[in-house]
Order: C-alpha cells, then sequence, then structure tokens
C-alpha cells in the first residue's frame, strides 16, 4: 500500500488546488508488483497501440518523436506537399482520467487471459488516497 504524501510544486505554496501534487511512497514489494502487473499489461496491449506512440514507453521518446516529424515534413516538401501541424499539451492529463473505467478495463482483460491473479484492490486503495488528497 503506498502513502500518498502532498509535495509542493512551487515555494511558497499559496493554493492548495494549484501549488501541491500528490507523490506515492510505495514499498519495494509494491514497485516490484507493479513493474510484473506494467509488463504484463504492455504484452497484452501492444498490438492495440499506435506505433507512432513515443511517449510512455520503454525505448522510444520525445528525440524519436521529432526525428519522425521531421522525417515526414522533408518527404512532404521534397513532394511539393504542404505541411500542418498541431501539437497539444494534455497538461496533467492523468488526473482527469475515471479510474474506475481504467479499472473495468483491466477485469475484463484478467478475464481474457489466464495470468496470476492481480490484485485491483491494491489499485483501488492508492486511487481513494488520491481522492482523500484531492479533498483536503
Amino acid at each position: 500500500m503506498a502513502n500518498v504524501v502532498p509535495v509542493p510544486t512551487v515555494t511558497p505554496s499559496t493554493s492548495i488546488e494549484n501549488d501541491l501534487r500528490p507523490i506515492s511512497l510505495t514499498p519495494t514489494l509494491s514497485k516490484i508488483f507493479e513493474s510484473f502487473v506494467g509488463t504484463w499489461i504492455l504484452t497484452e496491449i501492444e498490438n492495440k497501440i499506435d506505433p507512432r506512440q513515443y511517449g510512455a514507453l520503454k525505448g522510444k521518446s520525445t528525440t524519436h518523436e521529432l526525428v519522425d516529424l521531421l522525417h515526414h515534413w522533408h518527404q512532404a516538401l521534397d513532394n511539393s506537399s504542404s505541411v500542418r501541424a498541431v501539437f497539444i499539451d494534455y497538461a496533467k492529463a492523468f488526473d482527469h482520467v475515471d479510474r474506475t473505467i481504467i479499472i473495468r478495463k483491466l477485469s475484463v482483460l484478467r478475464r481474457k487471459i489466464t495470468a496470476p491473479h492481480i490484485n485491483l484492490s491494491f489499485v483501488l486503495s492508492v486511487c481513494q488516497k488520491l481522492s482523500k488528497l484531492v479533498e483536503i
């Protein structure tokens, strides 16, 4: 079980809602468990991930994205095509994810294949601690 503590993003913090972010202090055994579960989930969904997804994947980075982007731009310009780009920054995207949907999808995924029992109560307890922190 993780302990969630508020950490200030600016000093001095003047607003609980805007100046603090939750940090999870997770025991080592839980980190090992998370690693196994993360690897298991990734192997199950990797064929559903867009090949141009560069963020949050091992071995891929924003540098890979920039190289790919520049490659496509150069190809378009070499073919006398136009280039248009839109960049969107999803600030605090994880804060807006409905965790019950994630847990429901994990439950369905767990039923589809044979795998070690995943203790979803661990995930729920972390989500509850985060919710309580936000309420403060």
